[in-house]
């Protein structure tokens, strides 16, 4: 789900007992540095862009899954190399530790969230690296877990 919400509309959403159900808490937000309006301008996209994005998608839709006697997809399980699953691991331990000092109840809450977040992001960048040609497709490195890590940095 991708959106725009008001910043005024956002804080009434998350009044008093509206987010003691932790909804809001599964919502990542981006909130770009530079809010001023922008002037039109002509510029467009590179016209490699549009092509290279669904030879992507593509090779995405067409990877290779393999079904058991009923039908149903067998999971690919993708492991953590050993440096990755290190850098992964020291980053929860240091986000525990902020959970475990933190007074407010809701960022506690949504720090908590961004553990699951570090390794859902981990997988998308280890598969769009490998669409892309940059990284390999049988286990998750380090690279990926370092974007990751930024990833949440930012969220946080």
């Amino acid at each position: 789900m991708i959106g725009t919400i008001q910043h005024g509309i956002l804080k009434e959403l998350a009044k008093g007992e509206r987010n003691q159900n932790g909804f809001l808490d599964r919502i990542l937000f981006v909130s770009p540095n530079n809010l001023e309006k922008q002037y039109w301008n002509d510029r467009q996209l590179s016209r490699h862009v549009i092509p290279t994005w669904n030879n992507l998608i593509q090779k995405l839709i067409e990877f290779d899954f393999v079904t058991n006697d009923n039908g149903d997809i067998i999971p690919f399980e993708l492991h953590f190399q050993e440096d990755a699953k290190t850098r992964l691991y020291n980053c929860q331990r240091e986000n525990t530790d902020q959970c475990n000092r933190e007074i407010n109840e809701t960022l506690m809450s949504i720090y908590s969230k961004l553990e699951i977040y570090a390794i859902r992001f981990c997988l998308i960048l280890q598969m769009a690296r490998w669409l892309c040609g940059e990284a390999k497709k049988d286990s998750i490195d380090i690279v990926s877990v370092e974007g990751a890590i930024e990833f949440v940095k930012y969220y946080q």
